[in-house]
């Protein structure tokens, strides 16, 4: 094409890299994003708006395939050359988003936050205090809370992001599902089973509409039902939901044995609690398989950035 339309080709070949990503395909997704990244630097110059762009998608591919530092670069690249080029920092929240949540997955507790409170700052303070947006930090703040088991603290933000999601989405939005399940599961902790047993109903029936039966957001609302049960001591109405959850699980696995080894745990301590002990041992042992054929993979491309 004329040099002029180059740019018409860099955002065709960056929307089939997102396309390729979206269906797994992962090295056809990255050869689509160097292809036009090479156009964009040489277009646009290393700093321009759509170098950002793609480098952002590249994270995101890097940060699906478990690999940390080389995601976590393309970020802090994007994000630099945003922060140049727009002084509201509107441009710059999506990737402190990202950044965070690779944070959070990664451990670094603090240096998540951190991000999350300077995304939050900039879309409340050019978004507005209800934009979606804005669930979002909250709900990453949250979710930090809920592993550090500051409870009442995740509870208050949770219940704020759901209040916005509402408002903007509607009562029946895939991302409403997902935080009414993040909320029931701080209620479980906080052993108030009624309140966490009616959001996760609510929450697995949204899920059910808005996704197909073998979809892993099922897999996880049927995990989550089932854990409330558990903390109740209702073993009866557990163990179906468990076995529904695993069964989804399984279907899934080829990189997502995580899911179907949690499930497996989270089984084996039902068992054992209600006195099955063969049971408990025979799903923890299904469970260490998984765990250790995860180990395996994580071996062959170990990363420094994670942390132990």
């Amino acid at each position: 094409m004329p040099a002029q339309n180059y740019s018409v080709t860099a955002g065709i070949l960056h929307s089939l890299g997102s396309l390729y990503a979206d269906e797994g395909s992962e090295a056809r997704a990255d050869e689509y994003f160097r292809k036009a990244l090479a156009i964009r630097e040489k277009t646009e110059g290393p700093e321009g708006e759509g170098v950002a762009g793609t480098l952002a998608a590249m994270g995101s591919l890097y940060n699906r395939q478990g690999k940390s530092d080389i995601a976590m670069m393309y970020y802090t690249r994007a994000l630099s050359i945003l922060e140049k080029l727009d002084d509201t920092g509107a441009s710059s929240a999506p990737i402190l988003l990202y950044m965070a949540a690779l944070y959070h997955q990664t451990g670094y507790y603090d240096l998540a936050v951190q991000l999350f409170q300077r995304a939050l700052m900039i879309n409340e303070r050019v978004k507005g205090r209800l934009h979606p947006d804005v669930a979002v930090s909250l709900n990453g703040l949250a979710m930090i809370s809920l592993m550090q088991q500051r409870y009442t603290e995740s509870e208050l933000l949770f219940q704020r992001g759901l209040d916005i999601q509402e408002k903007a989405f509607g009562p029946d939005h895939a991302e409403v599902a997902l935080t009414l399940q993040s909320l029931a599961s701080v209620k479980r902790l906080l052993h108030r089973f009624d309140d966490a047993e009616r959001l996760m109903i609510r929450s697995l029936a949204i899920t059910g509409k808005r996704f197909p039966p073998g979809h892993r957001n099922v897999g996880a609302a049927l995990n989550s039902l089932a854990l409330i049960y558990d903390a109740k001591g209702d073993y009866a109405a557990a163990e179906p939901l468990f076995r529904k959850s695993l069964a989804v699980s399984e279907k899934r696995v080829g990189g997502n044995e995580a899911d179907a080894a949690q499930v497996l745990e989270n089984m084996s301590n039902m068992y054992l609690k209600s006195g099955r002990q063969k049971e408990a041992e025979q799903y923890a042992k299904r469970a260490m398989r998984f765990r250790n054929l995860m180990g395996e993979r994580s071996d062959e491309g170990s990363s420094v950035f994670r942390k132990k």
